[in-house]
């Protein structure tokens, strides 16, 4: 299952814990170290193979690979699936109707996730 999570519960639960971890930092750097997180537009995976999911739209100082020079994920607790990078195809910025967004490739391979609709992950 993968379509019960709360999106505007969720976001803020991964912000105050993003928050609390980045206080508690000893050298005071972060890799995502930004306030933001955003949520994807929402995914339908069929079956195991490759997607993209998309987040945004991104604030300005969202610069990648500058400032983060990397992203975490965070799933719906309820999400039970394996899911890896596609090897060679690295997240992107792109921009759509004057929005810039992040394009994340993503394989997903357990064959539990036929039928997943509406999962909505996010970047921290």
């Amino acid at each position: 299952m993968c379509t019960s999570v709360d999106v505007g519960k969720r976001r803020q639960e991964l912000q105050t814990g993003k928050a609390k971890g980045l206080t508690e930092l000893k050298d005071g750097t972060a890799e995502n170290g930004g306030g933001w997180i955003y949520e994807s537009r929402p995914l339908n995976l069929s079956g195991p193979g490759e997607y993209d999911v998309v987040f945004g739209p991104l604030d300005a100082e969202f610069d990648y690979p500058k400032s983060p020079t990397g992203v975490s994920l965070g799933w719906p607790p309820d999400f039970q699936g394996k899911v890896t990078p596609v090897p060679g195809h690295g997240p992107a910025v792109f921009a759509e109707n004057g929005t810039r967004w992040l394009r994340v490739p993503l394989t997903f391979s357990d064959v539990g996730i036929n039928g997943c609709r509406n999962l909505v992950v996010f970047i921290l």
